[in-house]
C-alpha cells in the first residue's frame, strides 16, 4: 500500500510525535464534485490508500479503506500522484 510514514522526532514530554507522510495514487475520476484518487490495490482489490478532494468546498482527506460506493469502476484515469505533509499524533 502506497502511504510511508517517517518519524521526524517527538516534542512535549514525548507526548505528540511528528511524521512525514507519503502518500501516492495511481488513478483518479470525479464522483460528482468531488475528485477520488486511489491506489492500485483500492482500484482493483476494493481496499486501498484513497484521496478525496472537493471541487467546491477545497477540502481535501485521505485514508485507507474501501472505495466510495458511488465510484464507477470503469471511469478510472491512470494519474501518479504523490502527496506529502507532515502529521503531528498526540501518543500520550
Amino acid at each position: 500500500m502506497p502511504r510511508f510514514k517517517h518519524y521526524i522526532g517527538s516534542y512535549n514530554q514525548g507526548t505528540v510525535v511528528e511524521y512525514e507522510v507519503t502518500d501516492t495514487t495511481h488513478w483518479v475520476q470525479m464522483v460528482r464534485e468531488t475528485m477520488v484518487s486511489c491506489d492500485d490495490d483500492a482500484r482493483f482489490n476494493g481496499w486501498g490508500l484513497i484521496r478525496k478532494f472537493n471541487i467546491s468546498t477545497g477540502n481535501g482527506s485521505s485514508y485507507v479503506g474501501r472505495l466510495p460506493e458511488d465510484a464507477d469502476k470503469n471511469s478510472w484515469i491512470k494519474d501518479e500522484k504523490t502527496n506529502q505533509w507532515i502529521m503531528e499524533k498526540d501518543v500520550s
